[in-house]
């Protein structure tokens, strides 16, 4: 392919907005030229469609999709686009189920196209230098604190307390992505405690007891959708060697309290261009660690009802 791969929006709520418009933009090797979604306005320019097909019906050129609707959604607009020929890109969660995922792979690859998962909080130099920093560690205690406000981040959305939206594991999974990306072995929830509003059927706060295969390893990962107008998107490794954290979902890096990394926010930046560089490779890049993660928390956990929640 010579030239800017053509890319369309699919779905144009608050991210897709603030977060893959400017990304776009600002990647070298790609350009947006469309917008799929019934709702929201797309930036001036750019031409909007109710859907895939009227958007293939136009004759508009089209090389790639990048899918930043809901997860429950997510899978017949991933589905369509691969029908449709072209390279897929997907927001975290990538989907509802993992069984959506394997379907959806298994398509890509029987058609040749480009899959690929985005997983933003991995997308920061302070990540990369976490994992190479806890290669070579003794690892005794790790603890995940994801807390931030639900009407900050999703102010109104339904769709995050329903069935497939995930709750406050949307922006949990962002510290579990991290998490699988840095730790040198495996890990695994070992138990799991909900909190889930009267009225919706996904959780607003979680606590998670974490297993690996190390004598005397210590997991623990605290989320919570109802905190104030600060976030806290924090992680910390207790190593023989010494002690690691990570602030700001992963930008910022300190080792025994020394700063070794802290960046701005190009998480979106990076996700494109390795869109681009797996398109531009003909090769799929598709990870699904976080998201096997969290089904496994769903899978066991124990549940306690706390009073309704309006969003």
């Amino acid at each position: 392919m010579t030239g800017p791969i053509r890319i369309a929006l699919v779905g144009f709520g608050k991210i897709a907005r603030d977060q893959h418009v400017a990304a776009i933009a600002a990647t070298e090797g790609i350009e947006l030229v469309a917008v799929c979604s019934e709702h929201g306005a797309a930036p001036e320019g750019i031409p909007q469609f109710a859907s895939l097909d009227a958007m293939a019906a136009s004759g508009i050129a089209v090389d790639a999709t990048s899918h930043c609707n809901t997860p429950a959604a997510r899978f017949a607009t991933a589905r369509r686009s691969l029908e449709l020929g072209y390279a897929t890109l997907l927001e975290k969660p990538p989907f509802a189920t993992l069984s959506q995922c394997r379907e959806i792979e298994e398509l890509a690859e029987a058609r040749g196209l480009v899959l690929a998962t985005s997983w933003h909080s991995q997308h920061n130099a302070a990540v990369d230098a976490a994992k190479a920093w806890l290669a070579d560690k003794t690892i005794r205690r790790f603890r995940l604190a994801w807390i931030e406000s639900a009407r900050k981040w999703h102010p109104g959305q339904e769709w995050i307390w329903q069935a497939g939206g995930f709750g406050v594991f949307d922006p949990g999974i962002n510290g579990f992505s991290v998490m699988t990306k840095i730790m040198p072995f495996p890990v695994h929830v070992a138990a799991a405690r909900f909190e889930v509003p009267g009225n919706y059927p996904m959780p607003i706060a979680a606590e998670l007891d974490i297993a690996a295969p190390v004598d005397g390893f210590d997991g623990k990962a605290v989320l919570d959708f109802r905190g104030g107008d600060s976030e806290q998107w924090d992680i910390a490794v207790e190593c023989d060697e010494g002690t690691l954290e990570l602030f700001s979902g992963g930008r910022r890096l300190l080792i025994d309290g020394e700063t070794r990394a802290d960046h701005g926010n190009a998480e979106y930046r990076g996700i494109y261009a390795d869109f681009v560089a797996a398109v531009r490779a003909g090769t799929s890049a598709v990870d699904l660690a976080p998201l096997r993660f969290v089904a496994d928390a769903f899978m066991l956990a124990e549940r306690t009802t706390v009073e309704d929640y309006q969003p």
